[in-house]
């Protein structure tokens, strides 16, 4: 009996330094490896721990200031299978905070290449905080991710919100994105409202489609809006369409000027 409970422990003691020393980093390394394909290329983690149905990450640290952070970083998983080059089940963050500049905005969208990123896996996040620092003012969005299995593919539903004086909207977009077959995605974007110093819109809904391979891409996308301005001139009844003809984006605008319904600009 005592030779077989300390056959057990050296196989326990064996498999989690196999896991402490093998698995385990190999794993975080990978979700550094995604960050980065995300654009975060400084991902930081801190306070990883084991769990029997998986691997928790406390915080993650995204750039050199540790401003922007991932709050309990969870893959769920099944040990054995993982060891087998099985996949990961599902990943859930409590809270994914972002804090950027316009500009840093700006640069992460325009390097972020969604066709190289596989969005394979069940993904959950419950609170979405991010904070972009413009010249006008600042702007807070708050949300939220969930995902859903459709069609054999995980769907992804990205709420995001705006309250502000200078920016208010609710919307909605679902997406999917797989190496083989490419990105598809469509929102909805309500209650918008933007309110800057030469430019407006008011009681604004919009729709918009994307779907994107590594050879082409397609999009389609319509804005309409009760009033609005552009510098000093007063519009109503605004709209805006926009697809995408062969190599061309063409975007038609249409409006009525506010006072003389009877001109229309375009």
């Amino acid at each position: 009996m005592k030779k077989f409970l300390f056959f057990i422990i050296v196989i326990l003691v064996i498999s989690f330094s196999f896991i402490h020393f093998f698995i385990a980093p190999k794993l975080i390394q990978n979700v550094k490896s995604h960050l980065k394909d995300l654009g975060f290329n400084n991902a930081e983690s801190q306070g990883v721990g084991y769990k029997i149905d998986g691997l928790n990450i406390s915080k993650i640290y995204l750039d050199k200031d540790k401003f922007s952070t991932v709050k309990n970083f969870k893959l769920t998983f099944s040990w054995p299978a993982l060891i087998l080059n099985k996949t990961v089940l599902s990943i859930s963050v409590d809270e994914l905070n972002l804090v950027l500049t316009s500009k840093e905005l700006t640069d992460r969208i325009k390097s972020f290449s969604p066709i190289k990123v596989n969005f394979s896996n069940p993904v959950s996040i419950n609170k979405i905080n991010i904070d972009v620092a413009t010249t006008n003012a600042p702007i807070r969005l708050n949300g939220n991710l969930k995902s859903q299995l459709f069609e054999g593919y995980n769907n992804y539903l990205l709420n995001l919100d705006a309250s502000q004086n200078n920016l208010s909207f609710n919307s909605k977009t679902t997406f999917r994105n797989d190496l083989q077959n490419g990105l598809y995605l469509d929102g909805i974007i309500s209650n918008l409202n933007i309110n800057l110093y030469d430019f407006s819109l008011k009681r604004a809904e919009s729709w918009f489609s994307i779907s994107a391979n590594k050879n082409d891409f397609d999009l389609s996308a319509e804005l309409n809006a009760g009033s609005g301005k552009i510098f000093n001139l007063p519009l109503q009844s605004i709209n805006i369409t926009a697809g995408k003809s062969d190599n061309y984006l063409p975007i038609i605008f249409r409006s009525k000027i506010s006072g003389n319904e009877t001109t229309t600009l375009s």
